[in-house]
This record gives structure tokens, C-alpha cells and sequence, in this order.
């Protein structure tokens, strides 16, 4: 369901912005998707949004950085992701990644001994035929 909207404050508004350029897949690093509800648009394209419109819009969009009088009510913000006790699954993660390290490494070495153990073995049974030869 779309969020509620406050309404406009009475009288006269100032608002103040910064002009940006339209949102695009280059600029953004965000691949537009199909899917999203009627009213919804992923990238702030004018281009795009000016389609179902009856009147031509000019590029680009103003970012709002003040407005007098202030609203009464925003629509709250969307609060910060909870990262658990201070980031310790990214601990635990990091963790994973060196123990797998050391695994990777001590198989390495457990393979080459291995390889040398069965090397040494083959040489001796070599020997011995010729050894029982003589």
C-alpha cells in the first residue's frame, strides 16, 4: 500500500533544492526493473516518468534541501539496518575465510607429503627387485 501523504501546508511554500540530472542505468548503477506497483518508478528518470503524462517535462529532478514553513508531519525515515552486536556476523565471516585458508594450505601440504611418501615407496620396491638380483 502507498504511504500516507500529509497534506500541504496552507499559504505560500519556499522550497529549496539542489538540480540533478535524471537517475539512468550508467549513472546509477541500478538496472531498471519491470514489476513495481502503478505510481512506482526504481530510477528518477524524467524521460520516463514524462511518458504517461498529459504535458512535457523539462530533464532532470530537484532534490530537496529545505522548505519553509517546515511541514507539520514527514513520512518517518526509514530506520538503519540492524547489524546484530557491532557487525559480528561480518566477524564470523572474516573468520570463515581464513579458516578456510588454512585448510586449503595444510591440504596442500598434507598432498605434496603424500605425493613424496608414495614417491619414496615406488623407488624402494624399484630397488628391491635389483637388489635381490645381485
Amino acid at each position: 500500500a502507498p504511504p500516507e501523504v500529509p497534506p500541504p501546508p496552507a499559504g505560500q511554500v519556499t522550497v529549496t533544492g539542489r538540480l540533478r540530472p535524471s537517475e539512468t542505468e550508467e549513472s546509477s548503477g541500478i538496472r531498471e526493473r519491470s514489476g513495481l506497483p502503478p505510481g512506482q518508478v526504481l530510477l528518477i528518470n524524467s524521460d520516463a516518468i514524462g511518458k504517461g503524462l498529459p504535458y512535457t517535462l523539462v530533464g532532470g529532478y530537484v532534490e530537496l534541501t529545505e522548505q519553509r514553513p517546515q511541514p507539520a508531519t514527514a513520512p518517518a525515515p526509514v530506520p538503519e539496518p540492524d547489524v546484530g552486536a557491532g557487525g559480528g556476523l561480518n566477524l564470523a565471516y572474516g573468520i570463515q575465510w581464513w579458516l578456510f585458508i588454512g585448510i586449503a594450505i595444510g591440504g596442500w601440504i598434507m598432498l605434496i607429503r603424500r605425493e613424496v611418501a608414495e614417491r619414496k615407496t615406488q623407488t624402494a620396491e624399484a630397488r628391491e627387485p635389483e637388489t635381490a638380483a645381485n
